[in-house]
């Protein structure tokens, strides 16, 4: 039995049309293992290529996001077509659910509503925690504490804090349940079950690599997901149409208006933080597409992004919590 209704846009739960791909051209060696969504596979002949999951391609021996919309899904009552990860969704109304992935540097890719899908890299010191996702509506919090250095960095664990002071993190062992950090329950990822805990209900899984996923679902709130690749973690969102004005690394440019892409002319018009102050400027810059999406040269992602502003001491945003607050986990 599920506590929460959620309609997630994704291949992890369903797809919505049944799509099958011939292996691509062999190549001599797959890239950083396919990355999140595929698996690398080596033919008799000793050849070596990209198995992608559904709803995803091989491009360069990585596995990419199919955008299902270029071929016009959507039935005439539902017209709108959403790119999702994995998937689409149609819709009566303009704009759509914002995503974006984490893996490697790591890449973030973000889509904001009636926008081109946005890509720029994020790099930062070992042990540096910033808050990726922030949503005063829900009053939700998601952190994520970075290894490697300025020049090659990832994700080693992420921190979600609710606005009851449900705690959960992430890391490439195991699952923690607490309140206010005080650890209750560790979960590993060596089954596959539902959790609910207070007001989240966790779900572990596996891909169809056997790669382990966390899906994180918020009462009334968007569904998170985290996927275990080696020694990295990799994090998605959906359903961000139930986000209002939403913070963080990502969560800056999920908004509506958060930035506008002119396909004609290659440029991007957004708010740009004055690095060191908090003031802005709207101002338009050059943008180059690569692989279907508009790439932000790394240099100038300080401006789209208040970084320092977003820099915390802790993983989790420590609250108040009454002791009869503190709820057992109970296993579904």
């Amino acid at each position: 039995m599920k506590l929460f209704t959620f309609s997630f846009a994704s291949a992890v739960f369903a797809q919505q049309e049944s799509r099958y791909f011939d292996p691509p051209a062999s190549s001599t060696t797959c890239v950083d293992d396919c990355g999140l969504y595929g698996a690398c596979v080596i033919d008799a002949a000793g050849n070596s290529y990209c198995s992608c999951d559904a709803g995803y391609e091989d491009i360069a021996g990585t596995c990419l996001d199919i955008d299902e919309c270029l071929t016009s899904p959507c039935p005439a009552s539902k017209p709108v077509c959403v790119n999702t990860l994995g998937s689409y969704s149609c819709s009566t109304m303009a704009g759509g659910s914002s995503y974006f992935n984490v893996y490697a540097d790591p890449h973030f890719k973000v889509t904001a509503p009636g926008q081109p899908t946005l890509c720029f890299n994020f790099q930062s010191g070992a042990g540096d925690i910033f808050t990726l996702l922030k949503d005063e509506l829900h009053d939700f919090t998601v952190n994520a504490k970075f290894g490697g250095d300025e020049k090659h960095s990832w994700i080693d664990e992420v921190g979600l804090t609710t606005n009851s002071g449900t705690t959960v993190k992430f890391s490439t062992e195991n699952i923690i349940l607490g309140k206010n950090g005080i650890e209750q329950l560790t979960l590993l990822y060596n089954k596959i079950d539902e959790w609910e805990f207070a007001d989240v209900f966790i779900q572990r899984n596996h891909d169809s690599h056997g790669k382990h996923v966390a899906l994180v679902h918020l009462r009334d709130g968007p569904t998170m997901r985290v996927h275990v690749h080696k020694n990295q973690l990799g994090f998605e969102v959906s359903e961000s149409e139930l986000l209002n004005e939403p913070k963080g690394i990502v969560g800056t440019l999920m908004a509506g208006d958060a930035y506008t892409i002119d396909e004609i002319k290659d440029t991007i018009k957004s708010k740009f933080w004055l690095p060191g102050t908090s003031q802005q400027i709207t101002t338009t810059m050059p943008i180059v597409k690569k692989k279907g999406c508009y790439t932000l040269d790394k240099n100038n992602v300080k401006f789209l992004l208040p970084v320092e502003d977003l820099k915390r001491p802790s993983l989790f945003e420590i609250r108040e919590v009454s002791p009869k607050m503190i709820i057992p986990a109970v296993e579904k």
